[in-house]
């Protein structure tokens, strides 16, 4: 009697076994989160310098042509902020800032902007330079970042280089090994400094070419 119980008890569990195991699948879920959404670009910078202050209230896409200075001792390419100065970067072949020579920025003529910190990363990847106004009796002291990330050529990729200016001191990053992390200090005024990094730029305008520029 007891045995034949235990048969049935044993029955029942199988039974029960199975039913889950064909009801499970009904908690499965399917499908795939949707990419996310590139950020737009900013939008592009003026061609001609505001006169109103603040001369920027947002950031800005600026038009970038390697080999284009005017002023090849500071460097041959020259990214500039209308109104306020440039940020001046001499390109490797591969399209990477050549750390042999000056990173540069100068304010623009006439306005009174000075580059109080320039920097690059080690890779020669990224590069910015931050501008202060002078506080006047009728204005307030107004800063300014130009920055800049390249992606150097490989294969049959050729180089790009993206450059974003506006408003604010920009932000660097302290983690990981990668090109984006802080070393050592900034510089004074129109000097190239420590080695330190940009922020990755959010879109912006870019250029793309390979060789010697």
């Amino acid at each position: 009697m007891i045995r034949s119980r235990l048969a049935a008890a044993a029955v029942g569990l199988v039974a029960a076994g199975s039913v889950l195991a064909v009801a499970g699948p009904a908690f499965a879920t399917s499908g795939s989160a949707s990419p996310a959404t590139p950020p737009t670009p900013p939008a592009a910078c003026p061609t001609t310098a505001p006169t109103t202050p603040p001369l920027y209230t947002a950031k800005c896409t600026i038009k970038v042509v390697p080999g284009t200075s005017d002023n090849s001792a500071l460097g041959t390419t020259q990214i500039t902020l209308p109104g306020v100065g440039s940020l001046y970067v001499t390109l490797t072949t591969t399209g990477t800032i050549d750390l042999t020579k000056p990173v540069t920025g100068l304010g623009a003529t006439g306005t009174g902007f000075v580059p109080v910190v320039t920097r690059v990363n080690p890779g020669g990847t990224s590069a910015s330079v931050m501008f202060v106004s002078p506080a006047t009796s009728t204005t307030k002291k107004q800063v300014y970042t130009i920055q800049v990330k390249l992606t150097p050529s490989s294969g049959t990729t050729a180089a790009t280089i993206v450059a974003v200016g506006g408003p604010g001191r920009g932000h660097h990053h302290h983690d990981g090994d990668g090109d984006d992390d802080h070393s050592g200090h900034g510089s004074d005024a129109g000097a190239a400094g420590g080695v330190k990094p940009v922020a990755a730029l959010g879109g912006g305008g870019s250029w793309t070419g390979g060789g010697d520029r």
